[in-house]
């Protein structure tokens, strides 16, 4: 048996968020300690929220060779990615094919669940759908020096065949409540294309401001085309059904951080659902999140569908300050072509209930999904129309459509080539209607009057004009959504701009917070 596996497990990410990728480096850490984690930013900022124009994934790729010295000296090498990193996994592992032929070679993630016939072709294994239990029965034969042909959740490459196993069952609600917290220590290596260092405090405040990011439930109900949880309802139904772990070990799993990472005072739950979670687990949550954490709380995954009064009120009364909300459009036609099960009328319900608990909360956050190439003139007419009927105030992130492989809209494109759909290569940021996306963040930040809208519509087809007004609206809009964030506590847009001011800021804030416990103590 092989004691002393080197193992490194390496994401690729935007920022360093990777809350499932951690939770993998935790479990993996648990049984083989001398794992070690690497986390390549290829953005060098996790800050993407902030974010209007950024760099565009379609650019020449080029990777930190040291990193690729590093992890080439290795047993097994497990790399985790979307879909957009797929040719840095792709390069990395042809780096590690020609220095280190002995090497397995894993690749994991949502790009190897949506498109294993992809992944399969650069790995020795790929590892389709959750990894927690299939990845740990995988490093074990390796260890004892099994055969891997047979194992459960991957797909096997073996002498120019490809071996298909069963997937695994999905992790039970109780066995999500036994899972280790995620990895968040000082001793994963933060990869840059000019940097490796340990993950140092400065280093999580420069790339994700004073916020701790973390998922209490899994699944989704919908296959939405675009999305790949169309993909995983296809791999299995179990896919669509609600499954979290108990309220005790979410806000055990903040309190662990906290001990370590004093400078959070901000938590984002990154569930897609989380108004599906039974209102007795939510009650107690909200109850034990107010008595022991009691941070502002953002929750960036709300549906149409299930924005509930009561739910809302719950965890506002616990620490909730913000909400954000997918509308991606104000035109039926398009969302009957995402599959998104919603109507308008059931759209603008969910946006009136959550505007009336303005200003408990800060202004709400919507989606809106722009780029879209079967949408006509009169679409996006439809979808500006809309927007105009929205209580104010709201900010949105504005998307540019893309095709995922795997996904229902990657098949549609695939048999519909006259549509020119962008492909994951591409930011979702990396805007192609630049007129929608001039009027979108205009009606971000301005209620107009008919003629006022009529004549910006004007001048958003102008190319000069919107380019000389279009980047003078980004900044008002930035600095309106600067003003609110920094209000409700989340320190991230100056952490942008100054780690140890933001440091300070929240160490001032935390004295008078105790400050005026102590006399509340004292009354």
């Amino acid at each position: 048996m092989k004691q002393d596996l080197k193992i490194k497990l390496v994401d690729f990410e935007d920022g360093i968020a990777c809350p499932g990728f951690r939770r993998i480096s935790a479990s993996v850490k648990l049984k083989y300690p001398q794992a070690k984690t690497y986390i390549y930013n290829v953005s060098n900022v996790s800050v993407q929220a902030f974010n209007i124009l950024s760099s565009d994934m379609s650019k020449k790729i080029t990777l930190n060779e040291k990193f690729l010295n590093d992890i080439s000296d290795s047993d097994i090498v497990a790399f985790s990615g979307m879909s957009k990193f797929s040719e840095y996994i792709k390069k990395s592992a042809s780096f590690i094919r020609k220095r280190n032929a002995k090497t397995i070679i894993v690749w994991g993630g949502i790009h190897a669940t949506v498109f294993p016939e992809d992944a399969i072709s650069h790995a020795d294994a790929v590892c389709v759908g959750e990894g927690e239990k299939s990845f740990l029965s995988f490093l074990e034969k390796v260890s004892k020096e099994e055969s891997i042909k047979e194992s459960a959740g991957f797909w096997i490459r073996d002498k120019g065949k490809v071996i298909k196993n069963p997937l695994l069952p999905l992790m039970t609600s109780e066995e999500l409540s036994c899972q280790p917290f995620q990895d968040y220590s000082f001793e994963i290596n933060h990869v840059t294309h000019h940097n490796i260092e340990p993950m140092t405090k400065d280093a999580y405040i420069s790339q994700q401001g004073t916020k701790y990011m973390t998922l209490w439930s899994l699944g989704c109900p919908f296959n939405c085309t675009y999305c790949s949880n169309s993909k995983f309802l296809k791999n299995s139904s179990e896919y669509g059904k609600i499954r979290y772990a108990r309220p005790e070990y979410l806000i055990n799993e903040i309190r662990t951080v906290l001990k370590y990472h004093d400078y959070v005072n901000y938590i984002e739950l990154e569930d897609d659902n989380i108004f599906l979670i039974n209102l007795p687990d939510l009650e107690k949550f909200a109850f034990l999140y107010k008595k022991e954490i009691n941070l502002p709380l953002f929750l960036p995954g709300l549906h149409p569908k299930f924005v509930e009064s009561k739910k809302l009120s719950l965890l506002i009364e616990a620490g909730l300050k913000k909400v954000r909300m997918g509308i991606q459009s104000g035109c039926q036609s398009t969302l009957d072509f995402y599959r998104r099960k919603t109507s308008l009328q059931e759209i603008l319900k969910a946006t009136n209930t959550i505007s009336y608990f303005y200003p408990k909360i800060m202004p709400p956050f919507y989606d809106v999904i722009i780029d879209n190439p079967i949408e006509t003139e009169e679409d996006r007419k439809e979808t500006l129309s809309f927007l105009r009927k929205l209580k104010r105030p709201f900010f949105l992130y504005v998307y540019s459509l893309r095709k995922i492989p795997g996904t229902e809209l990657w098949d549609f494109a695939q048999n519909n080539p006259q549509y020119d759909f962008m492909g994951i290569e591409h930011t979702y940021q990396s805007i192609r209607d630049k007129s929608m996306a001039f009027m979108v963040y205009f009606l971000a930040l301005f209620n107009p009057s008919d003629f006022v809208y009529n004549v910006f519509c004007k001048i958003s087809k102008i190319k000069i004009l919107n380019l000389m007004t279009f980047n003078i609206l980004v900044l008002f809009y930035m600095a309106k959504r600067f003003f609110y964030e920094i209000k409700i506590g989340n320190y991230q847009p100056i952490a942008m701009i100054s780690t140890r001011l933001a440091v300070l800021l929240i160490k001032e804030k935390n004295s008078l917070y105790a400050k005026r416990a102590k006399r509340q103590t004292a009354l």
